[in-house]
């Protein structure tokens, strides 16, 4: 969700310095002195030495001995970063989980970009099929470093995609669901808080876990999702009842809704529902209210995601959080380490996706 904080002194003054000092030099430049920064921004030595000290730390300026502060040969100031999308109506408002997915992370990147002037930007590209010449010439702009994909799958079209923009010298990001090989990949390890949440249920002695889930199942993050089921399960020496996974065909509020009532219309008894999403969820807790049942005390819900919306049911949605925002930052992240050390081999980070327990379960 939208995070909003207080802005400090020292921040402000590094924003300054990148956008009204570093903006204008070239690498290896030199910038003014402290003293010089100090006395023009009305601020104290010692904020402006601990702003240098952490651009320098981001590898975007340079400290010589007795010589000064340079703008580094490697910064990474004033580069492009392509998002791609395969078009805009993929990401509608009423998509609601694709839509925080995307606006989230792009929004965690975009902020973290600013910190080292680097300029991110959103490119609509058919990636459905594979790259001809023809559909990859607009995508080799000499003045653009990095592309930024989004992997659903161990695509081959994918990566016949990420491995000609690499072959061309960009840099290529990957947000995916696990380690996506041979590329610069950040994940949420969504296997781990999966299982985290289902141990939970069975820790406080349900037994009868519903899991509702969409039926493509190649995807990597349903996969990770169904896994993470298992995982817990296991732990507690249980097999799941194959009578209470459910198949959603869409990723929205009616599937759950629809799975949820089904399973009530059967009879199978059920202690607990993982809805898969979030927005899963809510429908599945509409059907549950329904039919005359409370919840945490009849059922316990949980979802994933961690959107918005879920302190605003009744009661409160247990969730998986999904860190897209900490994703999209730790793109950026990647992308600078990259532009640093490009020859270095391709660099993968794994985030937590903490289980954040609240009424419903």
């Amino acid at each position: 969700m939208m995070r909003i904080k207080e802005v400090t002194r020292g921040e402000l003054v590094e924003k300054y310095i990148v956008e009204n000092v570093i903006a204008n030099l070239k690498p290896g430049d030199k910038i003014p002195s402290e003293r010089e920064l100090a006395s023009e921004l009305g601020v104290a030595v010692h904020t402006v030495n601990k702003c240098l000290a952490t651009l320098t730390e981001r590898g975007v300026l340079r400290r010589r001995k007795g010589r000064g502060t340079f703008l580094a040969e490697c910064s990474p100031r004033g580069k492009r970063v392509r998002i791609l999308t395969r078009s805009m109506d993929y990401y509608e408002r009423n998509a609601v989980t694709n839509w925080f997915n995307f606006q989230y992370v792009l929004e965690g990147f975009s902020i973290r970009a600013q910190t080292f002037g680097i300029v991110p930007e959103i490119f609509i590209q058919d990636l459905s099929l594979p790259p001809t010449k023809k559909t990859l010439e607009p995508l080799l702009d000499p003045d653009v470093s990095g592309y930024l994909f989004h992997v659903h799958r161990e695509l081959g079209i994918t990566r016949q995609w990420a491995e000609c923009l690499r072959e061309n010298g960009k840099i290529v990001l990957c947000r995916s669901f696990a380690p996506f090989e041979n590329f610069n990949t950040v994940y949420g390890d969504m296997r781990s808080g999966v299982r985290d949440a289902v141990c939970s249920l069975l820790k406080s002695g349900r037994r009868r876990i519903a899991l509702l889930e969409m039926e493509f199942q190649d995807d990597g993050y349903i996969t990770s999702r169904i896994e993470g089921f298992r995982d817990a399960h296991a732990e507690f020496n249980l097999t799941p009842d194959p009578a209470l996974i459910r198949e959603c065909s869409d990723l929205n509020e009616e599937s759950g809704y629809v799975a949820t009532q089904d399973l009530l219309k059967e009879h199978i008894p059920f202690d607990a529902i993982f809805a898969g999403m979030d927005i899963r969820a809510y429908g599945a807790m509409r059907a549950l209210k329904e039919a005359g049942l409370q919840i945490p005390e009849d059922v316990a819900v949980i979802g994933s995601d961690n959107l918005p919306q879920d302190l605003e049911t009744v009661p409160s949605l247990s969730s998986v959080n999904y860190p897209m925002h900490e994703i999209g930052e730790a793109l950026c992240d990647l992308f600078v380490e990259v532009v640093r050390n490009p020859s270095s081999d391709p660099l993968c980070r794994k985030l937590k996706c903490e289980f954040i327990q609240r009424k419903s379960s």
